[in-house]
């Protein structure tokens, strides 16, 4: 007997037996000679046949998918079949669903404890396995409608993977009676005879937060931090956990030694936005852009100060400095309060006592930061050895930045489309793009030199060296990504730093080891963090003309727990590492896009040599100007870096001759950082700039050649007030 995809009425049953049918499903779903149809989307009132009439309560929908190949492709991390979901919204009220006979998720509740589900984006994710390639795979839906009309109200519903997706719109087989469990059963070889679907395209289908998340397998604190393996010349602490940080995507420190916790909890969906129309890269329109802070939709992002009060290595007082927050991913302290990247916005808390307290709502720097793709949005604020704020722009998103209370209402704005560098001068309000070009950005990291690096999210690399006004090869190649190049008359593109052994895909960032809590042989290497894989990688640099080729060395620090996710580094004030962990069992950002994502986990550990001791002095807020002076020269990259920064925000002119006495006659690491210091307090004037044009490190010889260009060249972007833009 041919398959025949009609359902077969039958005699009244309990829901209790039907769902013990559903336990002892045939392979096959049973046939049947008869049975109804009806259109998808649309009330069962109006597009049932008339047994349908006015009907209130259970009802079951079935058709047939042809899954799309792209569902089985392989991937180390089985990308593609993790990915398969089916999306379901306005169905009235509450529904079940169930793929080849087994039930892989739920929406609402069904009576006795009735919960509509209706306004709810119900993504169900299909388990690896369950879906069978090559064959017309059952999909049934039970639904229960409370009152008034049942069935899709909205759109139809789709099935989607990572690139893929098809739109169940259009007949389906359909029961108005509970009965449906019965005919449940799995795939078939040949065609049905009616409600089927194989029709895909690329995947754009509106997206949104789904009711549900799904967060996939994952270890509590204790557990995951047994499953870590670092190097044997390393040590491993997990300094903070759930529920004190998660979703931590920046860390910084401020002159007190303490650290700040950008925690990216909304992510990925803004509050408050629609999302209107998105692409195959998952880069959408939104219905609005977000008002700034504090009349914004507040979400669910947080900025957090961890601070260790008695000198024992631990955070032991946690603060929150601001909660609510809508896309907020990095938190920088300086220049009397804490700078937060909140796109589309520059936002400046001013808290001049410093009691951890917002002195008022915060002032907008810069607005029109692009936020069509969340994982790639403006992020890596880092304080440039220049006294110019940095920050980075990922692949998927665009900017049109201005300077609110500055620009004019109509100003246009620097636009530019796709990965970039840019910085801003909080003192002069100048905005420039400093680097175009590379990967998907995700992080910004300085040297002992001031050059500037990021990661990147290919494998042709561990990341990339910037110089100011460089033009870099953008990730991809594809116009329809990122359009044309923005000057045609370069000579080309500057490359990655070339790597000497193949590279696994990826380097999401790194940071360069320049602490005391280091093993010697790692000092000055780079650890490279890949979230892919859950392993952090020291990397060898080495000069290749007036950039930089790498050699991996090996694995600082794995970790059997696939939930481990490394996103970001940084150098700490006790000389260690301290890396945030995204903690994630699934890591692609389109699957957070599918909700699979937990919003409540992260992780913070420090890596630190085996027999290191860690710096305790590290309150610089407490060190007067000679004390600050004298730190020009400390081991610890962060202890110079911000006395730099102290030195330049406090412009006590006693540092003013000492300083150019280090400029001059200081030795190591003293004669850079005091070049740096002057500049930023204002006091470079020409003759000591000439001076330095000439000094015996070359490394100061090249930020006099910037300083000079900074000082008397004109800014490419959004100049001193009154100077035009040229871009």
């Amino acid at each position: 007997m041919p398959n025949r995809p009609v359902l077969l009425p039958i005699a009244p049953g309990s829901i209790a037996a039907a769902l013990l049918l559903c336990s002892s499903l045939p392979a096959q779903a049973a046939e049947a000679p008869t049975g109804q149809t009806i259109q998808v989307p649309g009330a069962w009132e109006s597009n049932a046949p008339a047994i349908a009439g006015r009907h209130d309560g259970f009802a079951w929908y079935r058709a047939w998918l042809m899954p799309h190949d792209g569902f089985f492709t392989k991937h180390e991390r089985n990308l593609f079949e993790e990915s398969v979901t089916f999306n379901i919204r306005e169905l009235a009220d509450a529904h079940e669903l169930f793929v080849n006979g087994s039930k892989v998720g739920a929406g609402g509740k069904f009576p006795p404890g009735f919960e509509s589900g209706r306004a709810g984006n119900h993504r169900h994710k299909i388990p690896p396995g369950l879906l069978r390639k090559g064959e017309w795979n059952e999909v049934s839906i039970r639904v229960y409608n409370h009152s008034g009309p049942g069935g899709f109200l909205g759109e139809a519903p789709f099935v989607m993977d990572y690139f893929n997706e098809c739109v169940l719109e259009g007949e389906w087989e359909f029961r108005p009676d509970d009965d449906g469990a019965r005919f449940l059963g799995g795939a078939r070889t040949n065609r049905p005879a009616r409600a089927t679907f194989d029709r895909y395209h690329e995947s754009h289908r509106v997206l949104g937060e789904a009711a549900q998340f799904v967060h996939g397998e994952k270890l509590p604190p204790a557990e995951s931090l047994k499953a870590l393996q670092p190097h044997r010349e390393f040590i491993v602490e997990q300094l903070l956990a759930e529920p004190l940080v998660a979703q931590p995507t920046h860390l910084s420190f401020d002159e007190r030694g303490r650290l700040w916790v950008a925690q990216y909890r909304q992510y990925p969906y803004p509050a408050g936005l629609k999302m209107l129309s998105r692409d195959k890269y998952y880069r959408a329109h939104y219905d609005k852009v977000p008002p700034p802070p504090p009349h914004h939709d507040r979400g669910r992002d947080l900025i957090s100060i961890h601070e260790d009060t008695d000198g024992d290595g631990r955070f032991d007082r946690h603060k929150v400095f601001v909660e609510g927050l809508n896309i907020a991913n990095a938190a920088l302290p300086g220049r009397g309060g804490v700078w937060v990247m909140h796109t589309p916005y520059l936002l400046f808390y001013p808290d001049a006592n410093r009691d951890d307290v917002p002195d008022g709502p915060p002032a907008v720097h810069l607005a029109g930061f692009g936020l069509e793709d969340t994982h790639s949005v403006a992020n890596g604020l880092v304080w440039g050895l220049d006294g110019w704020l940095y920050g980075a722009q990922g692949s998927t998103t665009s900017s049109r930045v201005t300077r609110p209370g500055l620009d004019p209402p109509d100003a246009p704005g620097v636009h530019f489309e796709g990965c970039m560098v840019w910085r801003y001068h909080p003192g002069t309000r100048a905005y420039e793009i400093f680097a175009e070009g590379s990967g998907n950005t995700f992080g910004l990291e300085i040297d002992a030199e001031g050059r500037l690096y990021s990661g990147h999210n290919g494998g042709e690399t561990r990341g990339w060296h910037y110089v100011q006004g460089g033009y870099y090869l953008k990730q991809g190649v594809d116009p329809g990504k990122f359009g044309p190049s923005r000057n045609p008359y370069t000579f080309g593109e500057l490359p990655v730093m070339r790597p000497t052994n193949s590279i696994q895909r990826f380097s999401h960032f790194f940071a360069v080891a320049e602490g005391t809590a280091m093993p010697s042989g790692f000092d000055g290497k780079l650890f490279a963090l890949d979230p892919v894989h859950s392993v952090v990688i020291a990397v060898e640099r080495l000069a290749r003309g007036s950039a930089f080729e790498t050699r991996d060395i090996g694995p600082v620090l794995s970790s059997a727990d696939s939930g481990f996710r490394p996103v970001f580094i940084v150098n700490a004030p006790d000389g260690s590492l301290l890396i945030a962990d995204f903690y994630e069992h699934y890591i692609a950002h389109g699957q957070h896009y599918q909700s699979q994502i937990d919003p409540t986990t992260g992780r913070i550990y420090r890596l630190r040599g085996k027999d290191a001791m860690l710096e305790r002095d590290v309150n610089l807020g407490r060190k007067n100007t000679a004390q600050l002076v004298e730190l020009l020269n400390h081991p610890n990259k962060w202890h110079r870096h911000t006395a730099v920064r102290l030195l330049g925000e406090r412009k006590d002119t006693s540092a003013r001759r000492p300083l150019k006495k280090l400029l001059a006659d200081g030795t190591v690491h003293a004669p850079l950082c005091a070049l740096w210091s002057l500049y930023q307090a204002g006091w470079l004037d020409e003759t000591t700039l000439r001076s330095a044009l000439k000094h015996t490190d070359t490394n100061v010889r090249h930020w006099a050649v910037r300083f000079a260009g900074d000082q008397w060249g004109t800014h490419p972007g959004l100049g001193l007030p009154g100077t035009p833009s040229r871009r």
